[in-house]
């Protein structure tokens, strides 16, 4: 892994860095990405597999909450040459339960954050 942190041209904060031994917080995790990266056009990319009790493809216990989502979208989006945001693996209907609307409700929370977070550049 120290291999790969190669800081000239990758690099990476793990979740238990970052919330279990807590070597990093959230927000300086956040902001040593958009640092990395802000000087090329990219992409938000937010997985809703990393999102605590969402439905989605891989439904976690162990992730960040709705409001660090939130917060990562609107501080990305803020500081970036952002081309798109992509919202990934959200499944409110999954076969084996009933219909979950608060994921739709989060999947447009994220893209109004999106939108006046680039309004306001």
């Amino acid at each position: 892994m120290d291999e790969l942190n190669n800081k000239s041209f990758f690099h990476y904060s793990t979740f238990e860095d970052i919330f279990i031994i807590e070597d990093i917080t959230f927000k300086n995790a956040v902001s040593t990405g958009i640092d990395f990266v802000k000087e090329n056009y990219c992409g938000i990319e937010l997985d809703m597999d990393t999102i605590q009790n969402i439905p989605s493809s891989a439904k976690t216990s162990s992730g960040i909450n709705t409001i660090q989502a939130r917060q990562y979208v609107t501080w990305c989006a803020q500081k970036l040459n952002c081309c798109y945001l992509h919202i990934a693996e959200a499944a409110p209907v999954l076969s084996h339960i009933k219909t979950d609307n608060k994921t739709g409700k989060l999947i447009a929370y994220l893209i109004t954050d999106y939108i006046k977070a680039r309004k306001a550049i």
